[in-house]
């Protein structure tokens, strides 16, 4: 597991800002190889395929050889999970993109109670590729809360980095298309609701029939991953100087800090995945 540790925390009437450092937890000595599980989790269900391929290998032999199971688990996971470093773009690479929203997935249920239904990550269409829709549609209940988040990986120097609010796929121009549309949400829940396992699917009924009636509570989760030594006092940016614009979603946004360089850190991260 990963502990969030909170830095600092700011708010503004309803809206929320907050800092946390992001660590091993305590009985977790390496961050690498704790979002290396998570990213090998969400690309590749190892101990359910381990269990298919050894029902396969049992219906043809008495004997089960476990060499050809483990080399077939150790093929899908680099033939599932992107390789890093592969974009001549630093900054537009799979891996280092995919890092904040692995994170993200695991900062709000931790952080929140957030349930994730359907991460996109684990819902993808094309492994190499960028998920397509929100980066992430969670749930918070009671009382029954729609959570919308997008996140950003940033190493710029300046505060706020671009990514926050400059141009339409920053967070500010993805937050304001997305609620800008009225029924874009209906789209995300349906979406989770084919992913969604049955346990879930009351809670994103609920979710549905509030949305139609025009009492679904929202919270815009803006989620910015920086190393450490790149945080600025003006991170925040647009979404701190006028939440008003986000509503009728209230923001609560995430800061999570990093040691060392996101380029570093996301190749050694989806190296120890695929393996």
């Amino acid at each position: 597991m990963i502990a969030f540790e909170l830095l600092e925390e700011a708010s503004d009437g309803d809206h929320t800002f907050a800092v946390y450092g992001c660590r091993p937890g305590d009985h977790d000595d390496n961050l690498v190889a704790v979002l290396a599980q998570t990213i090998r989790d969400l690309y590749v269900k190892t101990a359910l395929l381990r269990e298919i391929l050894i029902a396969a290998m049992s219906e043809t032999s008495a004997i089960v050889d476990t060499a050809p199971i483990e080399q077939a688990i150790e093929r899908t996971l680099a033939a599932a999970i992107p390789k890093p470093g592969v974009h001549p773009i630093p900054h537009l690479d799979v891996a280092r993109n995919e890092l904040a929203e692995a994170l993200a997935h695991l900062a709000l249920p931790a952080l929140h109670g957030t349930v994730i239904p359907a991460p996109r990550i684990e819902n993808k269409e094309i492994p190499n590729a960028p998920a397509r829709g929100l980066d992430l549609l969670g749930f918070e209940d009671p009382p029954l809360v729609v959570v919308i988040s997008e996140t950003k990986a940033s190493d710029e120097p300046a505060s706020p980095p671009a990514v926050v609010g400059s141009g339409d796929t920053s967070l500010r121009g993805q937050f304001m298309r997305f609620l800008g549309a009225k029924d874009r949400l209906l789209a995300e829940l349906n979406f989770a609701l084919k992913h969604a396992k049955a346990e879930h699917q009351p809670l994103i009924g609920r979710a549905v029939i509030a949305h139609v009636q025009g009492t679904l509570a929202l919270v815009a989760a803006p989620v910015l991953v920086r190393p450490k030594d790149r945080r600025g006092p003006s991170d925040f940016g647009t979404f701190r100087e006028n939440p008003a614009e986000f509503a009728p979603a209230r923001v609560r946004f995430s800061l999570l800090l990093l040691d060392g360089t996101l380029d570093d850190l996301a190749r050694a991260v989806y190296e120890a995945a695929r393996t």
